[in-house]
């Protein structure tokens, strides 16, 4: 084989991960970074002596934090909350000390279990021109004298897909990697790289990535597979988590206080009920998708279409109300303005399908 200088160095485990609503950059990697900020304090040994914990954004977090939920990640990521496993819906509240998560503009204080509780603040700083998603948390101690290696100041950026980083620019992934089994630059070339079963091709590019991530581990890319059967479990796990978005997405408590800050009326649920009604079995997730099975295959076109509609709607919802989800940038405009679909007909009888989300419109014949 020929090597190439240029050819695509990304794996589908760097496209989809699990993380959590509503955006990427703004949610999932600002909770990171704040979590990263708690290990360096608390491995440390230096939250004892924690006294004022300020953090300031800039560039788009500073402008759309709030609606995205920064203001809700990067405290819940201070104290050390786990961004896979922290149920916002029903831990919130306690772990924040505020009776509705649309009470967390006031939040002023956070306290640390069995240690201090400190003073806490977030500025959106709109005046500094960036076009980095910077993150500066600045820390002040009781004990003012300064301590070898404890920070007083930590900075990160937010890079897309969940990724943030120290330095103002995300490094290359798999710069030391070399080649791959089957390299390409676009899908002609890797039809042609791969004439036989393009499958079992790019899973030999997936587990030479894999390899890599073992050899090479980023403490800020966490939980990706480093062998082939991790490969094949991670993804298997992606496809259980969009099941569970959907589940969820029509099944969830009608005073889920999640739901208060979409900024829109829920429309899944209700849709789900319209289309469905009691007639399928919601006791467990397979057997809700064992009952739409069945019962879909007596629907018409129209209703075919109805649930489709409410399969996307109720991931984008549980997106935007900040649940457990399958982030790909980017996510942004889907927990939003969520994707939509009619169907007109034209005086020659022609069926038109047009989609559209925040990003635009298209329409396919």
């Amino acid at each position: 084989m020929t090597v190439q200088t240029d050819f695509i160095k990304f794996s589908v485990c760097d496209l989809l991960k699990k993380g959590i609503g509503s955006s990427s950059s703004h949610t999932l990697a600002p909770w990171r970074s704040a979590m990263a900020c708690y290990d360096a304090l608390a491995t440390g040994g230096w939250l004892a002596d924690l006294e004022v914990v300020s953090v300031t954004l800039y560039g788009s977090l500073a402008f759309v934090g709030r609606g995205h939920y920064t203001t809700i990640a990067i405290p819940l990521g201070l104290l050390g909350k786990d961004v896979m496993t922290f149920d916002v819906s029903s831990q919130l509240k306690a772990t924040l000390g505020i009776s509705s998560i649309t009470d967390i503009a006031q939040l002023s204080s956070l306290a640390y279990p069995g240690g201090p509780t400190v003073a806490y603040q977030l500025i959106f700083d709109t005046r500094e021109d960036t076009d980095k998603e910077k993150m500066v948390f600045r820390f002040t101690y009781r004990d003012g004298a300064p301590a070898s290696g404890r920070p007083d100041e930590l900075t990160y950026y937010s890079y897309g897909g969940g990724s943030y980083g120290t330095a103002p620019v995300m490094q290359p992934l798999y710069q030391a990697l070399t080649s791959l089994p089957v390299e390409y630059v676009d899908a002609a070339t890797l039809v042609a790289a791969a004439p036989g079963d393009l499958c079992e091709a790019i899973m030999q590019n997936e587990e030479a990535f894999a390899q890599y991530r073992k050899a090479h581990p980023d403490p800020a890319q966490p939980g990706l597979p480093t062998d082939r059967a991790g490969v094949v479990a991670y993804l298997q796990d992606i496809g259980l988590q969009m099941g569970t978005l959907i589940y969820d997405g029509v099944t969830y408590a009608d005073d889920d206080d999640c739901y208060k800050v979409m900024f829109a009326t829920p429309r899944a649920k209700t849709l789900y009920r319209n289309l469905i009604g009691d007639r399928a079995d919601t006791s467990t997730q397979e057997a809700f998708f064992r009952s739409l099975r069945r019962l879909s295959r007596d629907f018409s076109f129209e209703q075919q279409l109805d649930l489709v509609s409410l399969f996307a709607l109720a991931v984008s919802e549980q997106n935007g109300a900040l649940k457990h989800v399958v982030t790909a940038p980017p996510t942004a405009p889907v927990a939003r303005c969520p994707p939509f679909s009619t169907i007109t007909s034209s005086p020659r009888r022609t069926r038109t399908r047009s989609t559209g989300c925040s990003a635009g419109l298209r329409a396919r014949h």
